[in-house]
């Protein structure tokens, strides 16, 4: 019985033995190619440096491998040089460098690419403007700003009666999302007293180049239930170039907050694209003045409880640049 036992352990081993050793040989070796360095979009500044990074390894049989710089229409421009260690350097970054770069590697069948894209740092004026408020005391209220297209991205910060202001609580975030590249701004007072009246402005930066734009200014009236209305500033007589822009200026304290609406010649003024009006009204701009916009303005300022009048200016197109008469 035993006898019998062995021989049948005997017959099997070497079988056993045949599997295991084929399972081992048709396991293939797990290698793959992976970007060490994932190399990211590049914004610049036009006639300075810019680098991008990029490195490729194989994890079998575990090593660097060179990696290929080109640009996605053709070959790299003189003054882009692809570097020993695999970072691509534009000496002195042109018009013509920026677009769609591809960083590509091979190792027998196996291939890894990424594409990134190379761009130019800029900063538009502010998409838009925080609005002047009249408020009763000890309510809460939002200033919200919108910076114009920048890249990179832009920060917002905020001024008071032209002070830098830290008060409040302020936020900010990519507006609109998907490709948006504006930044939305907002500042948040609450309980608000006298002491919160002023001039707000908006600021927009650009970390990399370091410029700034400002927003329109944003006046805060904190008042009672009621606050009788006062032009603070009205237009005044001015000669413009004709084709060039001018603001004409309706600036209003009260509360309830009024309706602005604007006049020429003891005409309400129509719409049209050639003015916009600004701050709830509180500015006039003509985007281009001509020949036919001679004539006298006024603002009128109206909350249902009463209306107030600003004195007559008077616009004067004329050739030549543009001066102040009174």
């Amino acid at each position: 019985m035993v006898s019998h036992l062995h021989t049948s352990a005997q017959m099997i081993s070497p079988v056993w033995l045949l599997l295991f050793s084929y399972s081992i040989s048709i396991t293939p070796s797990q290698s793959e190619l992976v970007l060490s360095t994932q190399p990211k979009d590049g914004t610049g500044i036009l006639n300075r440096p810019l680098m991008l990074h990029c490195a490729v390894y194989d994890t079998s049989p575990q090593t660097a491998l060179p990696v290929k710089w080109e640009k996605e229409n053709g070959g790299l421009a003189a003054g882009v040089h692809q570097m020993a260690n695999g970072s691509l350097f534009f000496s002195s970054l042109k018009e013509g460098d920026l677009g769609r770069y591809i960083c590509s590697a091979r190792n027998g069948s196996k291939q890894i690419k990424s594409v990134v894209t190379v761009s130019k740092a800029y900063l538009e004026n502010v998409f838009f403007s925080p609005q002047s408020q009249s408020v009763i005391k000890g309510q809460d209220l939002f200033f919200q700003c919108v910076s114009g297209d920048s890249s990179p991205t832009a920060h917002i910060s905020w001024l008071k009666n032209s002070r830098a202001f830290t008060g409040g609580t302020q936020i900010q975030g990519q507006y609109g999302g998907g490709s948006q590249r504006k930044t939305s701004g907002m500042l948040h007072l609450t309980n608000v007293t006298k002491a919160d009246q002023g001039r707000y402005v908006c600021v927009t930066h650009n970390p990399l180049l370091n410029i700034s734009k400002e927003s329109d200014t944003a006046t805060l009236i904190v008042g009672g239930p009621s606050m009788s209305l006062e032009i603070m500033q009205g237009p005044e007589n001015i000669t413009v170039a004709v084709e060039m822009e001018t603001v004409l200026h309706c600036v209003v304290h009260g509360f309830p907050t009024p309706k602005i609406q604007w006049f020429k010649d003891k005409q309400m003024l129509p719409n049209t694209s050639r003015w916009d009006l600004h701050d709830d009204g509180q500015l006039l701009v003509f985007k281009r003045v001509l020949p036919e916009d001679e004539g006298f303005y006024y603002c009128e300022a109206d909350n249902d409880k009463e209306r107030v009048r600003s004195q007559p200016s008077y616009l004067l197109p004329a050739v030549g640049q543009q001066v102040q008469v009174k």
